[in-house]
């Protein structure tokens, strides 16, 4: 047998053998070694191979915080990146919602394109409808989000002041990132509010500085409670610094 036969048929039962491997990797196995990302991850239940799986009941956290998942499947997609490395095509549903989106691997980031996501998001104060689309992010493991580029619907907007219910309309937003965090510069869409100013969110926790404009809105209740959630800096205007956990 020639050279060239001989080391077609290595490689050829090698690549055999990777595949065997990739198809046969218990799940579990590719979980444990969530550490090595930085993440801390856990799920009661496990099911399938490095190829295609599917966990579920679980929580993904870092530095301490944590979000709650209902089920994350993955499958290896035949494509492959210039980096080398194959595309995962993944779906995430937690309670809120569910985004589908492809993950590749960029040095020792992960790239993300082709992200949906749809939720609805309810809490003691505030409550909303969300559409994301990302075209393009990029998050190191270290660092956070490197770099992000999308657009993110936020309809049925309302806050809980009291006894008060503020209804704040639909808004539209563009979405980058900064020093690891996802920053999102809201636009008016439907709403008698005007907002302008910038949301940054890292992980489960979020930060906003924004002057929402009231001046179309007549309701005296809606200007006092405002003015208690942030300041008044001008008529029917009023600056609101929030923060906290989504």
């Amino acid at each position: 047998m020639s050279k060239v036969r001989v080391t077609l048929l290595v490689t050829a039962v090698l690549s055999l053998l990777s595949l065997f491997i990739v198809l046969q990797t218990p799940a579990s196995l590719v979980l444990s070694g969530c550490h090595i990302t930085k993440l801390d991850c856990s799920f009661q239940r496990v099911e399938g191979s490095l190829w295609s799986g599917r966990a579920t009941n679980g929580v993904i956290a870092k530095s301490g915080y944590g979000v709650a998942i209902d089920s994350l499947s993955w499958k290896l997609s035949g494509g492959f990146t210039s980096e080398l490395g194959p595309n995962i095509d993944l779906h995430v549903e937690d309670s809120y919602g569910f985004a589908t989106a492809k993950l590749y691997q960029v040095g020792q980031a992960v790239g993300v394109h082709q992200l949906q996501g749809d939720y609805v998001v309810t809490q003691p104060n505030y409550r909303f409808e969300t559409t994301v689309s990302v075209e393009h992010a990029v998050w190191d493991l270290e660092s956070g989000i490197e770099s992000l580029s999308g657009r993110v619907l936020v309809s049925q907007l309302a806050f809980s002041i009291g006894d008060l219910v503020v209804e704040l309309g639909s808004f539209a937003g563009v979405l980058s990132a900064t020093e690891g965090a996802i920053v999102v510069a809201p636009v008016t869409v439907e709403s008698p509010y005007q907002v302008s100013g910038q949301c940054e969110l890292k992980l489960n926790r979020y930060r906003c500085n924004l002057v929402v404009d009231a001046q179309q809105v007549n309701d005296e209740r809606i200007h006092n409670g405002l003015a208690l959630m942030g300041r008044r800096t001008g008529p029917g205007v009023y600056a609101l610094n929030l923060s906290g956990a989504i």
